[in-house]
């Protein structure tokens, strides 16, 4: 709990004097929005570095935010090539948006699979 604490109130401290990190994940090949795409903000200042990750909307809209320092954005998402995108957040600016990230169709990882199984025979 301590812990959860914490972190809350550092990401509201960081929040209070921070740009907007905004975009859009989809998939390259059909555009469609990709839902519950994982996108991780890590934040590099000077003698620290912070990471937090949050999830996509239902249409691929994800909103961040981040001090005014380096940044960035790995945007994972299972069967898709994870993508990170760089961000200079420069203290003025109040919203940057990223635009459209596609990530591009893993093959490998969308095979079909199939699942059979034969349950044993007992008598009462």
């Amino acid at each position: 709990m301590r812990y959860l604490s914490a972190i809350l109130i550092l990401l509201i401290s960081i929040s209070a004097n921070a740009d907007v990190v905004k975009g859009r994940v989809i998939d390259a090949q059909t555009k469609e929005p990709l839902e519950g795409a994982g996108v991780t903000f890590t934040i590099y200042g000077e003698k620290s570095t912070m990471s937090y990750t949050i999830p996509t909307d239902s249409l691929g809209i994800f909103i961040g935010s981040s001090p005014a320092m380096k940044t960035e954005i790995n945007i994972s998402f299972i069967g898709y090539y994870d993508k990170n995108k760089r961000v200079a957040c420069v203290q003025g600016n109040d919203t940057i948006d990223v635009g459209n990230i596609e990530l591009v169709p893993n093959e490998i990882l969308l095979n079909e699979v199939a699942v059979s199984a034969h349950a044993k025979r007992f008598t009462m």
